[in-house]
């Protein structure tokens, strides 16, 4: 992969790009042409939260995008508006443009990161963090651009090329140098670690499950255990009692089964007695309804029989309306000769009533036994039922009392186990917490890598000797201090130029040695690693070293070196020295001037009606 260009642009401002190729790109300038900015641009598309701090040349400018193509010709690019944490932006050819998050996330694709870390095969690895708690961090891109974007401050800075150690840092950046050298993460980690608490916590935990069992239980299981068995000795004497009056009351109920057969028959022949007693009043109610009418018929008779006589003591009278005597032209008959037949009807009336008298008679008679009886059959059946009422209420009271009693028992029973077993709960809770005051993790056995770190060594040697850099054998690699050892030197003790060089030579061979196992990404980019000395440290009054002056053959043989051995990878660098001129057609070169009729300006285009006359060469 390398960096084909980067573009800034914005509203009514002309485009202020650079075009890069592969094999060694050279930005050579004054100070304040913008090589800085541009270096600022590329960590910022790759996800600082800062853009490049504006200068004057920069203002109006608004979008950064920059594109990157793969070895075999394909690219993208990604753009992003120059303001803090604004969004990234990927453009691939035949895609829609899609939104990448900025901050890592471990297994998620659509960040910046983990998009650019799978280019490499490096989106899915772990890092050591913390040896002694066995912690571990994903592996960013923030963490992987250290050891491909050097920016002027860190080339000669001197910690680390892999960064300061601080936040206890240092673990995680000697675990990425083994990880992009082996190939091998610390993912390991994750299936041997305890989950360790910290002592302080573990003290706390314990103090507040002291703090229980004293306030639950001040004096211990002891008193739970004692009261249960009291409570399980009663409970067995109620069962005991509960299955005796069972018993009993199941023998009364057996006892009582002929008074319930009586009963049942008893109320068969009061049903029965009743049923007859009604049909028999209502018989003698129609008895009497009969006689009265034969009563009335003995009346109507007598009446008759009267009138009869009354008749044949009356005289024949003339009319009264003209004197003469009422013709008789019919049969006449006698008042008296109906007698006879009003005698015989009274005689058969006087029969029926006699029999009448003397059925109502039996009938009531009957009536009067039929009552007696219900009520006869009406005492015995209350009798019966109040018998059997007393004698199973009393014991089934008596069974429900004990039953209940035995519900209470085991209620206090269950709520006692249950505190005591709580009280089991936490006292093993309590042995768990102390016994893990003295545990202590499993060892993590750190893979070795020293035959890693040793071709890692003799790449930056052979890169030191194409640089002509002074008594560099052997060139070796601290483990400690992650940092290289020059001839026994320590490169932090080097002047500035030479920490530079020694810092460009780790990155440089470090490239060299992971690009064909197709871990890094084929680039890297260096800010100042020749010029250290700058016309802001003259500004500051500081004084240039001879330790911190590169010889000019050394800045010869750097500059011969990236641009003749690294054809297929990728080297931009920005800085204030001058490569040779014959070295030129070899690089893609810029020349920022600083001067509005020389060349390029910068990297922006000069500010109308700004005064570039007092700038000042940076010493070569």
């Amino acid at each position: 992969m390398i960096i084909r260009s980067l573009t800034v642009t914005g509203e009514n401002k002309v485009s202020s790009a650079l075009f890069f190729e592969r094999g060694a790109n050279i930005v050579v300038g004054a100070s304040d042409t913008g090589k800085s900015y541009v270096v600022q641009c590329i960590k910022f598309i790759l996800g600082a939260e800062e853009p490049p701090k504006p200068i004057d040349e920069s203002t109006g400018y608004t979008t950064l995008t920059v594109q990157f193509e793969h070895d075999d010709g394909s690219g993208f690019a990604l753009t992003r508006e120059l303001s803090e944490k604004a969004p990234i932006f990927l453009y691939e050819p035949g895609c829609s443009p899609r939104k990448l998050k900025t901050k890592h996330q471990f297994g998620d694709l659509n960040n910046l990161s983990n998009y650019f870390l799978d280019k490499i095969s490096l989106s899915d690895k772990k890092l050591l963090q913390g040896k002694e708690k066995l912690t571990t961090t994903s592996l960013s891109l923030r963490n992987l651009e250290k050891v491909f974007v050097i920016d002027e401050t860190r080339i000669v800075a001197e910690y680390s090329p892999l960064g300061t150690g601080q936040n206890n840092e240092a673990t995680s950046e000697l675990s990425l140098l083994r990880t992009l050298l082996t190939g091998v993460d610390d993912a390991e980690v994750a299936s041997i670690k305890k989950d360790l608490v910290s002592k302080s916590t573990l003290n706390q935990k314990i103090s507040t499950v002291e703090y229980l069992l004293g306030r639950l239980y001040p004096e211990g299981k002891l008193p739970l255990e004692t009261e249960i068995d009291e409570l399980e000795e009663n409970l067995e004497e109620q069962e005991t009692l509960l299955e005796l009056r069972e018993r009993e009351l199941n023998a009364l109920v057996s006892e009582d089964d002929h008074l319930l057969n009586f009963k049942q028959s008893i109320s068969i022949n009061l049903s029965a007695a009743v049923e007859s007693l009604a049909e028999n009043q209502g018989l003698m109610d129609r008895l009497v309804s009969l006689q009265g009418k034969y009563r009335s018929d003995a009346e109507r008779l007598l009446g008759i029989s009267e009138a009869s006589g009354l008749l044949e003591l009356y005289e024949e009278v003339l009319c009264p309306t003209c004197g003469s005597k009422v013709p008789h032209d019919h049969l006449e008959n006698s008042p008296t000769d109906i007698l006879p037949a009003v005698q015989a009807e009274s005689a058969k009336i006087d029969f029926h009533l006699n029999e009448l008298s003397v059925a109502l008679a039996d009938l009531g008679n009957t009536i009067s036994t039929e009552q007696t009886s219900i009520n006869s059959l009406k005492d015995t059946l209350f009798n019966i039922e109040q018998k059997l009422s007393m004698s199973f209420t009393d014991v089934l009271d008596a069974v429900n009392g004990i039953r209940d009693n035995c519900n209470e028992l085991k209620r206090k029973i269950l709520a006692l186990r249950h505190k005591a077993s709580s009280f089991d709960e936490l006292d093993h809770e309590l042995d768990l917490l102390k016994g893990k005051l003295d545990e202590k993790q499993n060892d993590y056995a750190i893979p070795d890598f020293n035959n890693e770190l040793k071709q890692l060594s003799v790449a930056v040697e052979n890169v030191l000797a194409r640089w002509d850099f002074p008594n560099h054998k052997p060139t070796e690699f601290d483990t400690k201090k992650r940092d290289l050892v020059i001839a026994g030197k320590r490169r932090p003790h080097f002047g500035k130029g030479y920490r530079a060089i020694g810092f460009s030579s780790f990155v440089i061979g470090l490239m060299q040695h992971l690009a064909p196992l197709g871990r890094h990404p084929g680039f890297v980019v260096l800010d100042s690693p020749l010029t250290t000395y700058k016309q802001a440290d003259q500004d500051r009054g500081e004084e240039q070293s001879e330790a911190d002056k590169i010889a000019g053959d050394m800045v010869y043989s750097f500059y011969s070196d990236v641009a003749e051995n690294y054809k297929d990878r990728q080297i931009i660098i920005f800085d204030n020295q001058e490569p040779d001129v014959s070295l030129l057609p070899a690089v893609t070169y810029y020349h920022f001037s600083k001067n509005r009729n020389m060349g390029r300006f910068g990297f922006f285009p000069p500010v109308d009606g700004k005064d570039y006359s007092q700038v000042q060469r940076e010493p070569r």
